[in-house]
């Protein structure tokens, strides 16, 4: 990590320092984080959103299942699935990269630099985001393999007592026993890996040794960052969906005045599926869209400052970043004094 001056944010600190300093880390990074999520968040989120109004406007179309009717309902499924996975994926990855670039400028600010917008976005996507996205699939790679090989260790025995009908409900609480501890496990290792991200960008690491460097940091202080991770998950998942609240309500207020209304006026017309999403489609779109950019946009502001300043906690702990000297230490008997 690059220090150029010493900064605050430069020290060991408790939960409150942690999220006090994440805040005040959004003083610096909050026009990255706004600049990158309106280019690319919103319009993938918008995306999402076509995806549900052409979903819900065929539906609203009437096909029914009768003659060829299911076969264009489930085609109308199928294409959706398709489209709507497709934008979700790409919106994971340009998430991925708004938390690069906003980590980027979190290290740049922790060590005293200053880098224009530009500058952190061509470092992030020069040098910092292929690893990461390499990562990122790793990891997946490997919570996927954890999970198949819990089940591949538990599918023979239910076979056979579903062929043989004998300990059935054995079979199936293993079955359901495996599945837990493959949770288990991809949790443990989501938490230990959480901080290669940050190995990458405030360190250099490569894909594979920022794997290994925050298994090494996180080592012995795995339970209190799964504490302070679940803890600031609720509080963030509380505030965004109170901050998204406003947005979805005016968005299905509609929906809701009109159910709303049959009910009140006795009509069964609105309860009907075309009919109902007719004069609604474009209106649970805007939500879905709304929903899905506030999410990820709130990620982007407040996330990598959090988890930055988290990593340079860790370092501090481990010796391998030295705290910053306070002026009291300076004056103090045995430090340096200024003349």
């Amino acid at each position: 990590m690059e220090i150029k001056r010493r900064t605050p944010f430069l020290a060991r600190q408790n939960l409150s320092e942690l999220l006090d300093n994440a805040f005040k880390m959004m003083g610096h990074t909050w026009r990255t984080s706004l600049l990158l999520s309106l280019m690319l968040l919103l319009p993938l989120s918008a995306l999402m959103g076509w995806a549900v109004a052409r979903l819900l406007a065929g539906l609203a179309a009437g096909p029914q299942f009768a003659g060829g009717g299911a076969q264009a309902l489930g085609l109308l499924f199928l294409r959706f699935a398709l489209g709507f996975s497709a934008f979700l994926l790409l919106l994971q990855f340009a998430g991925l990269f708004v938390y690069v670039a906003a980590s980027t400028h979190v290290a740049a600010a922790a060590g005293g630099r200053t880098l224009e917008f530009g500058e952190i976005v061509r470092i992030a996507g020069s040098r910092h985001y292929g690893r990461c996205l390499l990562q990122y699939l790793v990891q997946i790679a490997m919570s996927a393999g954890i999970m198949a090989a819990a089940l591949l260790f538990v599918t023979p025995a239910l076979a056979f007592s579903l062929v043989r009908q004998a300990h059935i409900a054995g079979a199936v609480a293993g079955t359901i026993g495996a599945v837990f501890l493959g949770a288990v496990a991809v949790i443990w290792l989501a938490v230990l890996l959480r901080f290669a991200p940050q190995a990458v960008v405030f360190d250099g690491e490569p894909v594979f040794g920022s794997l290994q460097h925050s298994a090494r940091l996180v080592r012995g202080s795995w339970w209190r960052l799964f504490g302070i991770s679940i803890l600031v998950g609720i509080i963030f998942s509380f505030a965004a969906g109170l901050i998204s609240l406003p947005f979805t309500g005016a968005a299905l207020l509609p929906l809701l005045s009109r159910l709303i209304g049959s009910i009140l006026g006795g009509s069964s017309e609105p309860f009907q599926l075309p009919g109902l999403l007719r004069g609604s489609a474009a209106w649970i779109a805007a939500a879905v869209a709304g929903g899905a950019f506030i999410q990820s946009a709130l990620q982007a502001f407040f996330l990598p400052g959090f988890f930055g300043q988290f990593y340079i906690d860790l370092k501090v702990r481990r010796g391998e970043l030295a705290v910053p000297q306070r002026r009291a230490e300076r004056g103090a008997p045995g430090g340096r004094r200024g003349r």
